[in-house]
């Protein structure tokens, strides 16, 4: 199925009205839009022709208002228009989910992939399989969005992924050859997933904000006035790669090093702790265990500092965590904002944090999101 432009400004910003707010009645779409209710519903008729909105099935729209057609009647995206597919590809795992118009999941699946296996072609073959089970019978996908915990370059070209030793990968190209030239495709890092996602559902109100993505490593989006800094290549917010401190024989040690899931295990391991798993290491923190209690000791004061240079780079206003890592920064979230103020200097305002809770399919369904704020940017069905 093609896709075409969104044919005038107003149709787009109805769209997207609707996509971050959900049903609206026609006089509150004029009104947020500052425009009058016939340009409304003049744009509203032509897109029910279209497909693209339908009569809202939720009553969740403000009720009694007189606009154009019934009193109260409200529209929604329609959410057989098209559907989105989002992918996690993390280390260790592959999460993969469609979801209609409104961003419902449809259908959706997870595999657990030991890292050894995770080679470049063995992934590119895996997230293949998985889209076209997911799209089997399905001729109305719009987009296709991959998270990627590395480096990820805008023509979608796997530059580092050092947990798994990817180097210079063109993973989009190697997709696109296996699903076709003209697949919708994007790939960008975990962080920025997370962060432009949250921008889009709007999960906070901080407009200004460094959102942190913790798990085997950590990266960062930063945000400024509700929009995500990429830098001139698109690679802003590598902070896992930034260096904290020197190894014992004089090696630099960069912050992956330190606060990334992988370097907590092998350091409670070294100091005798017993975790066959993260999990395990939780449960190891709940106790009051010796060891779990160091390695947080350590990571609160050094996570703490580079909040502090965060900082003073940027001055956000708020640090927004999540990720695997966050279900061990409950019972120590006093303790990191008591370290990250503790290493402010005099005058300099303190980010809020907070932690988000973390969900499996958090990344896939910000996938999925991003794919329709794209879409609804540029597109509507030939």
């Amino acid at each position: 199925m093609e896709f075409e432009a969104i044919r005038n400004e107003t149709e787009a910003n109805v769209l997207r009205v609707l996509a971050r707010e959900g049903a609206q009645s026609r006089a509150d779409l004029a009104r947020k839009l500052g425009v009058m209710r016939s340009t409304v519903g003049t744009q509203v008729n032509r897109m029910f022709g279209r497909g693209l909105i339908r009569i809202a099935k939720t009553a969740d729209a403000e009720r009694g208002r007189q606009g154009i057609g019934r009193p109260g009647e409200a529209v929604e995206l329609d959410p057989a228009y098209c559907s989105f597919i989002g992918v996690d590809f993390g280390v260790g795992h592959l999460r993969v989910i469609l979801t209609d118009m409104q961003c419902n999941p449809l259908r959706q699946t997870s595999l657990r992939i030991p890292p050894e296996e995770q080679v470049p072609a063995h992934m590119c073959a895996l997230i293949v399989e998985q889209i076209r089970d997911l799209a089997r019978g399905r001729v109305d996908i719009a987009g296709i969005s991959i998270s990627v915990p590395g480096i990820v370059t805008r023509e979608g070209v796997v530059v580092r992924l050092p947990l798994l030793g990817w180097r210079d990968v063109p993973l989009r190209e190697m997709l696109e050859q296996a699903l076709g030239e003209h697949a919708n495709i994007t790939l960008d890092n975990d962080a920025n997933i997370f962060a432009r996602g949250e921008l889009i559902r709007k999960t906070v109100t901080a407009e200004s904000a460094v959102y942190l993505w913790l798990d085997s490593g950590i990266g960062a989006g930063i945000a400024f006035d509700g929009r995500l800094l990429s830098g001139s290549s698109g690679r802003a917010g590598e902070v896992g790669h930034i260096f904290v401190s020197s190894g014992d024989q004089g090696q630099p040690v960069r912050l992956d090093d330190v606060v990334g899931k992988i370097a907590i295990l092998r350091r409670h391991a070294a100091l005798g702790g017993s975790a066959a798993n993260f999990a395990e290491f939780v449960e190891a923190i709940m106790a009051g265990a010796a060891p779990a209690a160091e390695v947080m000791e350590t990571w609160i004061s050094v996570m703490g500092a580079a909040l502090s240079t965060l900082t003073s780079l940027f001055d956000p206003e708020a640090f927004i965590l999540s990720g695997p890592l966050t279900e061990a920064l409950a019972p120590v979230e006093a303790e990191l904002d008591a370290a990250l103020s503790a290493h402010l200097l005099h005058g300099t305002r303190k980010p809020e944090l907070l932690l988000l809770r973390h969900r499996q399919d958090m990344l896939a369904e910000n996938c999925a999101y991003i794919m329709r704020s794209d879409f609804l940017q540029k597109s509507e069905k030939a």
